[in-house]
């Protein structure tokens, strides 16, 4: 598939294309699981993010279970 003589080991145009195609097609066929995550998409400015991040790591907490935790108490502040 897609090799060429002298060119052992190395893909053609060709044998990327088939690559593709046959990834493509296995994707399709592959049913997906349901996500659990899904990502935010906001950046803080750098000096808010070192902030976060050094907290999370004094409480040896995941940035994802410290933004949880901080999620909670907002919510139960909100609310009060």
């Amino acid at each position: 598939m897609g090799r060429e003589a002298g060119n052992e080991g190395r893909l053609t145009d060709g044998s990327v294309v088939d690559i593709l195609i046959y990834m493509s097609k296995k994707a399709e066929a592959t049913p997906r699981a349901p996500r659990k995550r899904r990502i935010a998409g906001f950046r803080p400015p750098p000096g808010l993010a070192a902030e976060v991040e050094v907290e999370a790591a004094k409480r040896s907490l995941s940035l994802r279970k410290f933004f949880g935790e901080m999620w909670a108490l907002y919510k139960t502040k909100k609310t009060a």
